[in-house]
């Protein structure tokens, strides 16, 4: 693809994983995806910034150019993460925040392009699933670790708490 048929993703060698980099280089020629009652409305309503909720609810409507973003987006990622997979020997990889919601579209791109490109696929397959925990993955994974830490040891967190309470009133 030539430079410049794409506004974001492959230019030249260069590849570009996030799907609101295309949608925001388009704000005046994104056509509509429905009539003004559709659920993406019609191109003037379009402009603006790109939110995870407007490029699901534009891929929801089955809109062209979105659900082609999504699906150049999701083989970027899969390229990128099929890097980390040989590099770190990962084997289930999980789509978590912002990629939660683009799962659906954005998944099976990314499963092709790591099974394409991790030699090991074929005998020990990774898996490419989306979280459960949606965009709160990050928030409940710290919060799970805090937990795990003071049911493992809550002598220790007692004290820690203790300390930091007492070094507070000097």
């Amino acid at each position: 693809m030539r430079s410049g048929t794409w506004p974001s993703g492959w230019t030249g060698h260069h590849v570009s994983a996030a799907p609101t980099a295309v949608w925001n280089r388009w704000p005046a020629k994104r056509p509509s995806c429905g009539p003004p009652d559709s659920p993406c409305g019609p191109p003037p309503r379009w402009g603006g910034q790109a939110t995870v909720g407007r490029i699901v609810q534009a891929a929801e409507a089955g809109h062209s150019q979105t659900l082609a973003a999504l699906r150049q987006a999701g083989r970027a990622l899969g390229i990128t993460i099929a890097g980390a997979v040989k590099l770190l020997d990962i084997g289930c990889v999980v789509l978590g925040g912002i990629y939660a919601p683009l799962g659906p579209w954005i998944q099976p791109e990314v499963q092709r392009e790591v099974d394409l490109r991790v030699l090991s696929s074929s005998w020990s397959p990774v898996r490419v699933r989306i979280s459960l925990a949606g965009t709160d993955a990050s928030v409940l994974g710290a919060a799970s670790s805090v937990i795990r830490a003071i049911i493992d040891d809550p002598s220790t967190w007692l004290r820690r708490w203790k300390s930091s309470i007492d070094g507070n009133r000097s």
